[in-house]
C-alpha cells in the first residue's frame, strides 16, 4: 500500500510536466482578491495553474477541506506547480510573498523502470566488457550517454542535472590529481615509497607495506575525499610495488580500500554527514566507533591482501561469517525455549549497558536507538509551513 494525497486529483491535472513541478508557498496578500475567499470558488488550479495541498495560518495547519476553507490575509498555500507560477505570479498582488522549496521535486515512479533499466544496462557493458577482456564502450562516454538518455526520457530535467554535479568534489579531485603528478614528477613519490619499502622490508615483507599503504591512504580519507586521497597515494603504491615485487592489481585494492575507509570522523564522507546530523552525534562518537572498526577491517584486509590470488581464503571466511550471522538468530528463534530466550537477552542487555558505559554514552542512546527528538512524526494534519522548508524532498 502507498500513501496519497488527498489533493492528488487537482495535482494530477496540473499542465505542467511532473519532472518541472516543485513546491512553493504563497502568502494570501491582505489586499488580493483571495482574502474570503474560498479555493472553490476561485478556481485556484484553473487561475493559477497551481495545486494547493495545505493552507496554514498562524504557524498551525487549518484542519478540514482546503477547497471549503475561507482563506484570511497572511495564510500560508503549499502549492505544487510549475516553473512559470513563480515567474507568472511573483509580483501578484494576490501574494505577498512567493517562496519555493529547495528540492522538492515530485518522484517519478513511472520513470522509475526506464531509469533502472539504463543504469543496469550501463553496469553490464562494464561487467561483460572486463569478463571477456574486450572493452565494448568506455565508463565515461557509457555515463555520458546514459545521462543523456534519462535526459531524454524526461527521468529528470536540465536543472536537476546540473544541481547533482558537486563541482567541490571535482574540484577537490583535480587538484588532488596535480598534487600526485607533482609527487612523481618531483621524486617525492619515490622517496616515500622508499621509506615504506624500507619499513615493510623491516617488519616482514609484502604484507606490512600493504597494511601502511591501507592504513595511510585511510587517514588521508579522513582528511580529503576517497577519491582524493586515493589519487595521491597511488604513485606511492605503484612505486612501493614495483620496489617489493608485489602485483600491482593486489596494491590498487589496497589504495581501494583504504580510500572508502572514511569512518573516524564525521565529515570524511557524505554518509557521516547524514547520520551526524539526524542523530545529534557528536565527532568523539564517531572517533569511538570508527576507531575499532578501522582495527576490525584492517585484519579483513591483511587477510584478503595476503591471500594473494588464491581467493578461496577469504571466500570461504566470508561465507563462515555469513552462515554465523544467519544460523546464530535462527537457532535463537527456532530452538531455544521462551525461558532459554529470556537469559540470553538479559545478557545481551548487560553486555549492551556496559558497552554504552564504556563508550560514555546513557543507554538509551545506544545502539540502534534514536534520541526523541532526532525526528518529528507528522500526521496529516500537522504539516506545516516550517516541515515543508526543512523537508525538502517529497516522497
Amino acid at each position: 500500500t502507498t500513501l496519497e494525497h488527498l489533493q492528488a486529483d487537482q495535482v494530477a491535472k496540473l499542465p505542467a510536466d511532473i519532472i518541472y513541478r516543485r513546491l512553493v508557498q504563497v502568502v494570501v496578500s491582505h489586499t488580493g482578491e483571495l482574502v474570503g475567499k474560498k479555493l472553490r470558488e476561485v478556481r485556484f488550479r484553473t487561475t493559477y495553474g497551481a495545486a494547493v495541498l495545505g493552507v496554514h495560518r498562524s504557524g498551525h495547519p487549518v484542519a478540514g477541506d482546503i477547497r471549503e476553507i475561507p482563506l484570511k490575509a497572511g495564510d500560508v498555500l503549499v502549492v505544487e506547480c510549475g516553473p512559470q507560477f513563480l515567474q507568472n505570479f511573483k509580483n501578484h498582488r494576490a501574494f505577498s510573498l512567493i517562496s519555493e522549496v529547495p528540492n522538492s521535486s515530485p518522484m517519478k515512479r513511472s520513470k522509475m523502470w526506464i531509469a533502472l533499466l539504463l543504469t543496469v544496462a550501463m553496469v553490464l557493458t562494464q561487467i561483460i566488457g572486463g569478463a571477456t577482456g574486450d572493452e565494448y564502450i568506455h565508463l565515461w562516454p557509457c555515463a555520458m550517454l546514459t545521462a543523456g538518455a534519462m535526459l531524454a526520457f524526461k527521468c529528470l530535467s536540465a536543472d536537476q542535472a546540473r544541481s547533482c554535479v558537486d563541482w567541490e568534489v571535482y574540484i577537490c579531485i583535480a587538484f588532488a590529481f596535480a598534487v600526485s603528478t607533482a609527487m612523481e614528477k618531483t621524486k617525492l613519490a619515490q622517496a616515500i615509497a622508499e621509506l615504506f619499502v624500507g619499513l615493510a622490508r623491516v617488519i616482514g615483507g609484502q604484507t606490512a607495506a600493504l597494511s601502511c599503504i591501507y592504513l595511510v591512504t585511510a587517514l588521508l580519507s579522513e582528511l580529503l575525499t576517497n577519491n582524493a586521497s586515493a589519487a595521491i597515494m597511488w604513485p606511492i603504491a605503484a612505486a612501493a610495488a614495483e620496489q617489493l615485487g608485489i602485483d600491482i592489481n593486489i596494491m590498487s585494492v589496497a589504495v581501494m580500500l583504504g580510500g572508502s575507509a572514511g569512518w573516524i570522523l564525521p565529515y570524511s564522507y557524505q554518509c557521516n554527514l547524514m547520520v551526524y546530523a539526524a542523530g545529534k552525534y557528536k565527532t568523539s562518537d564517531f572517533v569511538k566507533i570508527g576507531t575499532p572498526y578501522h582495527v576490525w577491517l584492517l585484519a579483513g584486509v591483511i587477510l584478503i591482501l595476503n591471500s594473494g590470488r588464491n581467493w578461496s581464503t577469504p571466500i570461504i571466511a566470508s561465507m563462515v561469517f555469513t552462515g554465523i550471522v544467519i544460523i546464530v538468530p535462527a537457532l535463537y528463534e527456532y530452538v531455544l525455549s521462551d525461558e532459554q530466550k529470556l537469559k540470553v537477552d538479559k545478557k545481551l542487555a548487560s553486555l549492551g549497558a556496559a558497552i554504552s558505559k564504556l563508550l560514555g554514552r546513557k543507554t538509551n542512546k545506544g545502539f540502534g536507538t534514536l534520541s526523541s527528538n532526532s525526528f518529528h512524526s507528522v500526521g496529516a494534519d500537522e504539516f506545516t509551513s516550517k516541515d515543508v522548508a526543512a523537508g525538502g524532498d517529497r516522497a
